[in-house]
């Protein structure tokens, strides 16, 4: 369940919103945090609750049996470092069910590629989808490409080291540095997708509830191929 920023400041409907999620028997809210910095949320527009609204969402959740995930995007257009540590700090301080990381990646036409190009961030006529959402595209000088990619890689650890067990963080770690590499990604998968092992580990450490595939041997008529 995804929701809108009134839930989030006003404490009564906080409690009408988690009070329906429960009688519903709905068990997760998605929240599409973006970034910890409320100076660049609300340079780029979006919804402006507090940090400290955020927290006390977070903790009442937690109250009521319900997962909390936030999708974060680093890189954003004007980020900087210290906007940077204040996703991490309220992250750490809201302990949401997980932190669903991206690079951000500028789909021309939305609105954060129109700001990335007004900013002189990117040049659109080269705009490669290479890499997309593994690697930063923006020439930021307050936040490199490769600064970005390396808080990538080690997010998880910034915000549940010392909450999550060492292995739990580990595992997050490896999988979001092998993300940032899509070609040792794809390997990654090719193995974890045919090894019993291999997927047990992924599933207790990750948290995924992936499957063997089994391939078929052979090959019958179109309808068992359909089918």
């Amino acid at each position: 369940m995804a929701l809108t920023s009134n839930y989030m400041m006003n404490p009564e409907r906080r409690i009408e919103l988690f009070e329906k999620v429960r009688a519903a028997n709905l068990t997760r809210i998605n929240i599409g945090l973006e970034t910890g910095s409320e100076r660049l949320r609300k340079l780029i527009k979006r919804p402006q609750y507090t940090n400290a609204e955020l927290i006390e969402f977070c903790r009442m959740a937690r109250e009521y049996g319900i997962d909390v995930v936030f999708f974060v995007l680093i890189g954003l257009p004007g980020e900087t470092i210290e906007d940077y540590y204040e996703t991490i700090k309220v992250a750490r301080a809201s302990q949401p069910y997980l932190c669903s990381v991206s690079i951000f990646f500028p789909y021309l036409g939305t609105d954060l590629a129109d700001t990335a190009i007004s900013m002189g961030l990117i040049d659109k006529d080269n705009l490669s989808p290479t890499g997309e959402r593994t690697k930063s595209v923006l020439c930021m000088d307050q936040l490199s490409a490769r600064r970005i990619r390396f808080e990538y890689i080690i997010f998880t650890w910034r915000v549940y080291g010392g909450h999550w067990p060492f292995l739990k963080v580990a595992a997050h770690v490896i999988a979001d540095f092998l993300r940032a590499h899509p070609r040792w990604y794809g390997l990654y998968l090719l193995i974890r997708n045919n090894t019993n092992f291999v997927m047990a580990l992924a599933n207790k450490y990750g948290g995924g509830q992936h499957k063997v595939r089994k391939l078929a041997k052979t090959i019958g008529t179109r309808v068992d191929i359909m089918n």
